[in-house]
Parts: structure tokens; C-alpha cells; sequence
């Protein structure tokens, strides 16, 4: 019998790397309800859980993941214990959590069960999962990460219908990589910087730090992994913003554009043209 050997390789290949259907465009918006245009140019947003109710999205053909704040908190919950905090984060006057207490973790758990689940949210996204290297010596690093990861694995074990985005999870992602549907990156041609006063300035990411970046981005990429970077800049620019949006499509990533805080809809490939 003819071997069919390019079926052969192609099952082989989705076995050794699952194929994720990657959104053509993803949003990240934090503050209130998205507005109804971001359902038309988005396939994936990310919103704060508390702004939106499920019959804001639903019925909608736009998957909406609940941004989840795993490194660090900003005491308002009265059921965090300070006890967990290990330092703070000045840029956004939050305080660093330590991932490696197991009474924390559960805490999430509850959060993601509680505020999540029942909201009928397609996933969650992970944020400031290295918050960590701020306050810790790197002697210590190694033991946060497996907690970090140990988290991962235990939230989609617990809650398998969630699909899982994570930021900037370098140092974890070969432990994690078979639970994730996308990986999140910041800044990679354009970031943010702010002085004492509060003022927000946008510059360009050194060559060297981008370079290394990508590098690290493709592989993660070529395993199988949709890759979605955001990018900040002045927005009212569109030129800039364009240029941006080119720039990391060109990698094979999914690009939005924005401002520092998230605070209004963005760009991506569908809504700048």
C-alpha cells in the first residue's frame, strides 16, 4: 500500500504540537465595558471581570477572557490576607504577592470560581507572573516559578473549560505549555516609562532587548502557541500606530496597539487598515 507521508508528518506534527486557533485580533480592556465595536474587530478580548455581565458579551462571536492579577494585589478584597505580601510595585503602587503560599493560590481559586465561572467567560488571563524578580533574590526565583506553574496546571486541572492566557511566563513555559491557548508579551518595539510626577512617556525598546525577545517569542510560536503582543504609543498618532501593528505581524504575532493603562480601545489588524 502507498504511504501517504505528508498525512503521516502532518499527524505527527499536531500530536507533538496541538494546533490553537489563533484569533486574528486581540483586545485588552480594563476599565468598564468594552465598547460594541470591539466585539467586530476582535476574535479574543480581555476585560476586568467586574466590568461586564455575561449578557454584555454572550451572544456575541467574540471570545472574552477575565484578566486575573496573579503577582500582585491592590488590598481592596477584604478577604486578602496581608500576610502574603512580599514587597511592593511602585510603577503601579500595587503590592507583590507570594505565589508560593498554598492558602494565596486557593485564594485565587475561589476568585476564578466565584467571579469567573459563572460570568460563562471563555478564559482567563494571567498577569504579572514575574512581578516577583522585583523583591526577591534570584537564589529564589526557581522555587516561585514552580509554584507559579504548579498553578497553572491545578487551575486548568480544576476549571478544564477555561482557557488559559499567560504573560510574559518565559521562565515556566515549558511546564505550562500544554495547558496554554496564548502567550502575551509587552513592549516589544514601543513601551512605557513614568517619573515621580506621574507622567507617562512612550519610548522605543532598546535593539538588543527586542532582538532578544523575538527570538524567544518564535520559538514559542513555532510551538504551536498563538503569540499576542501589546505595544504602547500615543494611539491619536495613527501613523505610528500602524507602523507598529506592521512591524509585529511581520513576526507572525498578533499585534494591538494602546495606551499605558488600557483604558480605551486600541488597535489591531482589523480596525486599522
Amino acid at each position: 500500500m502507498k504511504k501517504n507521508f505528508g498525512l503521516l508528518f502532518t499527524l505527527i506534527f499536531v500530536q507533538i504540537f496541538p494546533v490553537i486557533q489563533a484569533p486574528r485580533a486581540a483586545a485588552f480592556f480594563y476599565h468598564g465595558k468594552p465598547p460594541e465595536e470591539a466585539y467586530k474587530y476582535f476574535d479574543w478580548i480581555v476585560v476586568d471581570p467586574h466590568d461586564v455581565v455575561t449578557k454584555d458579551f454572550y451572544v456575541k462571536n467574540t471570545e472574552v477572557f477575565a484578566y486575573l492579577n496573579v503577582g500582585e494585589a491592590d488590598l481592596q478584597d477584604v478577604n486578602f490576607d496581608r500576610k502574603w505580601i512580599i514587597g511592593r510595585n511602585e510603577n503601579w503602587n500595587s503590592y507583590i504577592v507570594d505565589v508560593r503560599k498554598k492558602e494565596y493560590r486557593e485564594y485565587l481559586f475561589r476568585k476564578i470560581e466565584k467571579e469567573i465561572v459563572p460570568k460563562k467567560f471563555s478564559g482567563v488571563f494571567l498577569d504579572t507572573l514575574d512581578s516577583y524578580k522585583i523583591v526577591l533574590p534570584e537564589k529564589e526565583w526557581q522555587e516561585f516559578e514552580k509554584s507559579i506553574a504548579n498553578f497553572i496546571l491545578e487551575l486548568n486541572k480544576r476549571f478544564p473549560t477555561l482557557k488559559i492566557l499567560v504573560n510574559r511566563a518565559f521562565e515556566i513555559f515549558d511546564l505550562i505549555k500544554e495547558v496554554v491557548s496564548g502567550f502575551v508579551f509587552e513592549g516589544l518595539y514601543k513601551t512605557w516609562s513614568i517619573d515621580s510626577f506621574g507622567h507617562i512617556t512612550y519610548i522605543n525598546t532598546p535593539k538588543s532587548e527586542r532582538d532578544r525577545y523575538i527570538q524567544k517569542l518564535l520559538k514559542i510560536k513555532e510551538s504551536g502557541i498563538p503569540v499576542i503582543v501589546i505595544d504602547y504609543t500615543d494611539i491619536s498618532k495613527k501613523s505610528s500606530v500602524k507602523n507598529l501593528i506592521d512591524k509585529i505581524s511581520s513576526h507572525g504575532f498578533i499585534p494591538y496597539i494602546s495606551t499605558r493603562n488600557l483604558e480605551v480601545l486600541g488597535y489591531g489588524p482589523l480596525n486599522m487598515k
